[in-house]
């Protein structure tokens, strides 16, 4: 009896163990992984933060050109392209350089300071002449920052005499989001405490997406038939792009229709912000639509509204454009000559027979006991 209290102690103590490690595990995993992507930023569109208007003729540090990023599940690394080549002193103007990234870790707006929830940056300070990179909590206001690693003098992100610098931020540093959006910025304080800044918008990681799909895969039509198609929209949560779809076949003789829209293409179709969105395609093969096998394509053509750091009266991002393609394979049917109509009609006038022939025998006999009943009355 001992020894079975003891197996049924070390069982229970060895599944515990088991679902703590498995909830670690979880805890920690890693945040999503992603090949390289690129984002292109407006050169010349320093912007002043105090007047919120471009500063671009007082300005001699180079800016962001575009950026290239990737994250291997475990770091978010970018390379940063310049205008310039980087200047490993920058001018005396500026008490301040800085080159970093402001990261939303939980894809909410309303949380950290304007939805900045981390600040990953290396910086210049003119007083002690050297590089040093910092990672910062922020809390609801400029002034609630926590520091996550302390400033410390950095080196080997540039190329000497080359127009990049590179970016690197552990995700276990900001609890390893599943969801989250980052800015990638170059800004500059001058000695009358002014801030410049250069930044790119709001970027998604993962990248947004927008998948369309048909309800049906493969469809058979009849020549002279008309048939309907449901056509879903799937995009990124939080966001409603306006969406540009077109249907082609390359067959005339057989005919995508939206039928919204009463043509091939719907311009302006806005998907919730739920991430979900519905249409009708009606599919109409003519009676001469040649007999065989066709393709239906489906394009839809998205633009995300951008997200930007500060509205600048001067200055208008560009929207993020995503690109979907689904298909439909189509198997044109040849349409039934009047013979094979009647024998159709025959075979389900004579299948209806038969219920109704079958149903009356097997009722009979009830029928006939409650009249020979009745007559015995």
């Amino acid at each position: 009896m001992n020894k079975n209290i003891y197996i049924i102690i070390c069982f229970l103590f060895e599944l515990l163990a088991t679902i703590l490690i498995c909830e670690l595990n979880n805890s920690f995993a890693d945040s999503p992984s992603f090949p390289e992507q690129e984002i292109v930023d407006k050169t010349g569109d320093w912007i002043s933060t105090r007047t919120r208007h471009t500063a671009t003729n007082e300005f001699r540090v180079p800016d962001i050109t575009s950026v290239d990023y990737f994250s291997d599940g475990k770091f978010l690394n970018a390379t940063l392209w310049l205008s310039k080549p980087f200047k490993e002193q920058p001018p005396n103007l500026f008490k301040e350089v800085d080159y970093g990234m402001f990261i939303d870790s939980d894809f909410n707006s309303k949380t950290g300071f304007g939805g900045i929830d981390y600040k990953v940056e290396i910086g210049w300070n003119n007083d002690t002449k050297t590089w040093k990179k910092t990672i910062e909590r922020w809390g609801q206001y400029d002034t609630n920052r926590k520091v996550i690693q302390p400033p410390s003098n950095y080196t080997n992100f540039y190329g000497k005499g080359e127009s990049y610098v590179s970016l690197s931020s552990g995700l276990d540093q900001i609890l390893n989001p599943t969801r989250y959006k980052v800015i990638f910025y170059a800004d500059s304080r001058k000695k009358n405490d002014e801030l410049i800044i250069d930044y790119t918008r709001w970027i998604a990681i993962p990248p947004l997406q927008l998948v369309s799909s048909t309800s049906d895969r493969s469809l058979k039509i009849t020549q002279g038939e008309t048939k309907n198609i449901i056509l879903e929209l799937n995009s990124t949560e939080g966001y409603e792009p306006v969406v540009n779809l077109t249907a082609k076949i390359i067959d005339e003789k057989i005919q995508p229709i939206f039928e919204s829209t009463k043509t091939n293409n719907i311009d302006n179709f806005t998907v919730p912000s739920d991430g979900m969105g519905i249409t009708r395609l009606i599919l109409h093969a003519q009676d001469d639509a040649p007999i065989g096998p066709s393709i239906l394509s489906i394009a839809a053509q998205s633009s995300f509204p951008p997200e930007e750091l500060l509205k600048v009266n001067d200055i208008e991002a560009p929207p993020d454009n995503v690109l979907s393609k689904s298909s439909v394979s189509i198997l044109v049917n040849e349409k039934p000559d009047l013979p094979t109509k009647i024998g159709d009609l025959w075979s389900k006038i004579g299948g209806f027979t038969t219920f109704v022939y079958g149903f009356i025998a097997g009722i009979s006999p009830f029928i006939y006991t409650g009249i020979k009943k009745h007559l015995k009355k």
